[in-house]
C-alpha cells in the first residue's frame, strides 16, 4: 500500500535528496510505475538495493534504468521569489514544501535520453514484442 501523505525526506538516508536516497520513494516508484503493457508484455522494474536508488527493467524490450525526479517546486529558496514568498506565513510553506514532497509530487523518468532512444529504437526494431509503451500517470 502506498500511502500518499509520506513525506519522502523523512527517511532519505543522511537527510539526502529523497530521489536518490529515500528507499520509501523507490519502492513507492517500483509498485506505481512496474505495469503490464497494452501488448501484454509486463514492464517489471526492479530497484537497486543501496543508493543511489535507481530503478531497473530488462526484458526483450531492452534494458532502461529509470529515476525519479520532482514536479513540484516552491522557489522559496530563490531571491528573485522573495517578493512573493514573502506573502506567506512559514508554516505555509513548509506546508507546501512537504506536499511536493511526496510521492504524487515525483515522477519517475528514464535516467538519460540514450536509454529514452534507446526504447524507441527498441520498439521501432521489434515491434512484434510491443507496438505502444504507455505508462498512465496516477
Amino acid at each position: 500500500m502506498i500511502d500518499t501523505s509520506f513525506v519522502s525526506y523523512s527517511d532519505a538516508i543522511g537527510g539526502k535528496d529523497p530521489d536518490t536516497y529515500s528507499p520509501t520513494l523507490r519502492d513507492y516508484h517500483c509498485l506505481l510505475w512496474s505495469k503490464q503493457l497494452p501488448c501484454g508484455k509486463s514492464f517489471d522494474l526492479v530497484a537497486d538495493a543501496a543508493p543511489p536508488f535507481y530503478l531497473h527493467h530488462s526484458s526483450k524490450l531492452g534494458t532502461f534504468r529509470l529515476s525519479s525526479d520532482c514536479i513540484v517546486h516552491t522557489y522559496s529558496r530563490r531571491k528573485s521569489m522573495l517578493p512573493i514568498i514573502e506573502q506567506f506565513a512559514e508554516g505555509e510553506i513548509r506546508a507546501f514544501w512537504d506536499l511536493g514532497s511526496t510521492v504524487g509530487a515525483r515522477a519517475a523518468n528514464f535516467a538519460s535520453l540514450v536509454e529514452v532512444f534507446g526504447m524507441l529504437d527498441a520498439l521501432r526494431r521489434q515491434d512484434t514484442l510491443c507496438s505502444t509503451i504507455s505508462i498512465k500517470i496516477i
